[in-house]
């Protein structure tokens, strides 16, 4: 898989949206993101959550990002269920004037072209795409650019999500649905304004779980660690959207019944709770049920599950695992569809995570304003994700001070830069609970 990512430093732009948008390739986005929908909805199939904190602490934990993150997305979510699109796009502080009027005149468009023209999934893809093409000629920024071509990007992963589930080009089909297919799709497509914006504004956020996805091509492989920072923000909107649609109920009425197509599975998940305890979920795009586990090297190793997703300890930490699973399907016409999956895949208690490496460094110079403002403030994290695994040790040198994060269990620190005339040293030691291991990085910033 790749995902490419901007290395060059984001600024906004005079009289644009105030919003960060990191670079990441179109199609990639598209593919990923309905595969990441399939990923939420086999979590909804598995447990039974009922928020969005829930779900997205099976991916990005419960430190003090991820639950930042959560709470400004169920305080946005809930101002677009109240106000609407427009009214929502209208009192964002995060648009600009042109994209707020741009995203006006586009609801108002997309919803006459969906109800009038009925559109086959491979007629909407192409009028997204000439949506894109004409932003080239629309009188706006870059970074006005940057995030319509996301927001447009997501909504084609969407629409290739929902269309496979819930499309079918017969009248009487679509009235069997809870809601007017058209009515439905439109409001979907439009409530991704709400991720979009929470995404961008608050960056991306490392990933707690080991993906392994499967590529357009069928290769099946992991996420490096290179690309999760850009893989983790297309996690966080899917996520978001899932949950505000499937489960807020920001869109007509939440008891669809989609069609239930039994494909083949397309990747695994795996969390680490404690030093030994894993769990591994196996997800796809269709409803799994009962799952048969006959592995080698885990605890327990022979045990039949109501869905793919098994909790385990690993007898020999270090040696080679073979997860190997007999996945049920049921069909929507009662049929029965069995799936093989074989795993083989060494656990090592997390000792992998290391080296230490800054994921955002500290500057290395930083102009101080002179009133001492939240402009004063510098951001920095690690390559290693929250985890009850590590324990995280951070300093800062005085008179410079933390604010927020740096504790025990943060993989981040905000700091306050205090005075202009001594440089800051922010420090970080990671420490291994399992295995007892240490690293320590540290970045010196001149402030002037």
């Amino acid at each position: 898989m790749y995902i490419s990512c901007s290395q060059e430093p984001a600024t906004s732009q005079n009289g644009c949206s105030n919003i960060f948008i990191e670079t990441l390739d179109d199609d990639e986005v598209a593919f990923h993101f309905e595969q990441m929908l399939n990923f939420a909805r086999t979590i909804d199939n598995q447990e039974d959550y009922t928020t969005m904190g829930e779900f997205h602490q099976t991916v990005f934990g419960t430190g003090e990002q991820a639950t930042n993150y959560v709470r400004t997305f169920e305080k946005e979510g809930s101002k677009y269920a109240q106000l609407g699109f427009e009214n929502y796009v209208q009192q964002s502080d995060n648009f600009s004037v042109g994209v707020k009027s741009y995203l006006t005149n586009y609801s108002v468009n997309l919803r006459s072209y969906l109800n009038d023209q009925k559109p086959s999934l491979e007629e909407l893809n192409n009028y997204i795409d000439r949506q894109k093409d004409l932003l080239k000629s629309k009188d706006l920024c870059n970074d006005d650019i940057n995030l319509l071509n996301l927001y447009f990007s997501i909504s084609q992963g969407y629409a290739n999500w929902y269309y496979s589930h819930y499309y079918d080009n017969t009248e009487n089909a679509l009235a069997l649905r809870s809601c007017d297919f058209w009515e439905a799709i439109a409001c979907r497509l439009l409530s991704h304004i709400v991720a979009t914006t929470v995404g961008s504004v608050l960056g991306s956020l490392l990933l707690l779980s080991e993906f392994t996805v499967t590529d357009g091509n069928g290769n099946t492989a992991p996420i490096d660690r290179e690309d999760q920072n850009a893989f983790s923000v297309i996690v966080a909107l899917a996520v978001g959207i899932y949950v505000g649609i499937s489960v807020y109920d920001w869109c007509c009425k939440r008891n669809e019944i989609p069609e239930q197509v039994c494909e083949d599975p397309e990747g695994v998940i795996i969390t680490q709770n404690d030093c030994n305890e894993f769990i591994y979920r196996v997800w796809g795009p269709s409803s799994y049920n009962a799952t048969e586990w006959n592995n080698m090297n885990t605890n327990p190793s022979s045990i039949n599950t109501p869905t793919p997703k098994l909790t385990f300890s690993v007898p020999s930490l270090g040696d080679e695992s073979m997860m190997s699973a007999r996945i049920t399907c049921v069909g929507s016409g009662s049929a029965v569809s069995f799936y093989a999956h074989n795993n083989d895949i060494t656990f090592e208690s997390d000792t992998d995570y290391f080296p230490l490496e800054w994921a955002t460094s500290p500057p290395n110079v930083f102009i101080l304003s002179s009133d001492f403002s939240f402009a004063n403030l510098i951001t920095a994290n690690v390559n290693i994700p929250t985890s009850d695994a590590i324990t995280y040790s951070w300093s800062v040198n005085s008179p410079h001070t933390i604010v927020s994060g740096g504790t025990a269990n943060d993989n981040f620190v905000n700091i306050q830069v205090n005075n202009a005339n001594i440089d800051l040293v922010t420090s970080v030691t990671a420490t291994n609970n399992c295995s007892n291991e240490t690293e320590s990085i540290s970045a010196t910033t001149l402030i002037q």
